[in-house]
């Protein structure tokens, strides 16, 4: 047997290697149908022993190479275990959990009975309340009707009394022109009635605004050394054609109070300014050159000068003091002090200052709406101070002796030793408080006001106002004395 296969060897290899050729074809075209069964089957291949060995090698990730592909395969297959481990543990927890779901959906249900009861009870509630704004805003809307009907009847109760003051300022302007006619003592008595008859109409505040306005139109031209300009844009230190210093430039509102102005040789103003004529000091009103006049503006400007003086056109007036009398002052100051504490007049012996002026540091600060604000930065018509302000008088620091002084709230202000100030009930100058320390210099000049009560509130602490009172019995006392001495 042997010798016949040596014999035919030859052949026998031609047909070993073709077979083995048919296998080898046979092996590759059989690994690439195996290879796409087990790819288009791969979620079952997988994981099978003998798969997972060379899953990187028959299903490679594009990312990865084939190792990495193959420890990938076999991480997956380890987290598969042990997922449907922790699942077989976790499955004896579930009929807890699904306890909890239906616990939480029952609540769910109480709390969705509870909100739709609440809706039924937000809308009703909802209803009532804009049934209320409704009413509310009917309510409003009544009252605001009323007040706006409130409102243009008290125009008309305004224009009415306009209408009436200027009926006694022209009863007063008649009256006082008997006085330049043939039946003076007539027109004494006429200008006696006319005085009577403004406090029957404005009431004592009438009677003392009139008497206490001594003043010029604000447009009058003056002269100074830097020129001709209006009263009203006079400063303090200002030096005018006489060389007169300017202290004080004081300017009132005067729209609520009667003021006879006159037309003294083309110049507006109050009849109780004094006028040197033929060398001889008098009133305007006293005056066979003035002239009654309607003077239609609201406000009026005077100043208060180193010499007393004002020289206008060649004309000297007095300035808003009338006096600079020292011991004079001092008697006035003296009868408002008794006045004001209702005691009998005797001219104090206290000591007192020199000063013809008096006011507040213009840097003071107060509180004003919520806010803070200097004195300086008020004007006319402000409310503030405790009263509505209706004048402004700027005075130089130079003619003030200064104070230091400790309000009721216990700050400290600058204030001018005669200041009037309400201590325990009475009312007494700034340089006779025990509350207060004479100082030699301070930087700001001063400023003082006019109130419609004659009352200044700074801390919690009551001051007189510039006028001090409107007294008209007073101010007639006081009048007579300056009348006798200047």
């Amino acid at each position: 047997m042997l010798e016949i296969i040596l014999q035919h060897w030859n052949p026998l290899s031609k047909i070993l290697i073709i077979l083995i050729i048919l296998i080898t074809i046979l092996g590759v075209v059989l690994s690439k149908s195996l290879k796409s069964y087990i790819l288009d089957n791969w979620n079952y291949f997988k994981n099978k022993p003998y798969i997972i060995p060379f899953s990187g090698f028959i299903n490679k990730n594009p990312n990865m190479t084939e190792m990495e592909s193959t420890i990938h395969n076999f991480v997956n297959i380890l987290w598969l275990t042990v997922k449907k481990i922790l699942l077989l543990i976790m499955k004896p927890f579930y009929p807890f959990f699904n306890l909890i779901v239906k616990i939480i959906d029952h609540i769910k249900g109480i709390l969705d009975n509870f909100r739709v009861q609440f809706k039924i009870m937000r809308n009703f509630l909802l209803k009532m309340i804009e049934n209320i704004y409704k009413r509310l805003h009917d309510s409003v809307t009544a009252i605001t009707y009323f007040f706006l009907k409130l409102r243009e009847g008290l125009k008309k109760q305004i224009g009415l009394f306009k209408m009436l003051s200027w009926t006694v300022a022209h009863s007063y302007y008649f009256m006082y022109s008997l006085v330049k006619g043939p039946i003076g003592t007539f027109g004494k008595f006429g200008e006696k009635w006319g005085l009577a008859a403004s406090v029957f109409t404005l009431g004592a505040p009438g009677a003392g605004t009139w008497y206490s306005s001594v003043c010029f139109d604000p447009t009058t031209k003056i002269v100074l050394k830097r020129g001709v300009i209006e009263l009203q844009a006079v400063h303090i230190g200002d030096i005018l054609l006489n060389n007169s210093i300017v202290l004080s430039v004081l300017t009132f509102n005067i729209e609520t109070s009667i003021v006879p102005m006159f037309n003294y040789k083309n110049i507006i103003v109050s009849g109780d300014h004094v006028v040197i004529e033929n060398n001889t000091p008098i009133r305007i009103k006293q005056s066979a050159y003035s002239k009654p006049i309607l003077y239609n503006k609201n406000e009026v400007v005077c100043l208060v000068t180193n010499t007393g003086l004002i020289h206008i056109d060649n004309i000297i007036f007095h300035d808003y003091l009338d006096t600079h009398n020292v011991p004079i002052n001092h008697q006035i100051h003296s009868i408002v002090e008794n006045h004001l504490n209702n005691t009998p007049f005797a001219l104090s012996e206290t000591i007192r200052d020199n000063d013809l002026l008096w006011g507040f540091s213009k840097d003071t600060i107060i509180e004003y709406k919520n806010s803070f604000m200097s004195l300086k930065d008020i004007k006319i018509g402000d409310v503030c101070l405790g009263s509505r302000v209706t004048g402004i008088i700027n005075i130089s620091k130079n003619s003030i002796t200064h104070y230091e002084y400790r309000c009721n709230n216990g700050l400290k202000i600058y204030v001018s030793g005669n200041q009037l100030v309400l201590e325990k009930g009475t009312w007494l100058r700034i340089s006779q408080s025990k509350y207060s320390k004479k100082i030699d210099t301070l930087n700001s000049d001063y400023i003082s006001f006019v109130t419609d009560t004659h009352l200044v509130d700074i801390n919690n602490t009551l001051f007189r106002d510039f006028i001090e009172t409107n007294n008209i019995e007073v101010i007639t006392k006081i009048n007579q004395i300056v009348d006798e001495n200047i």
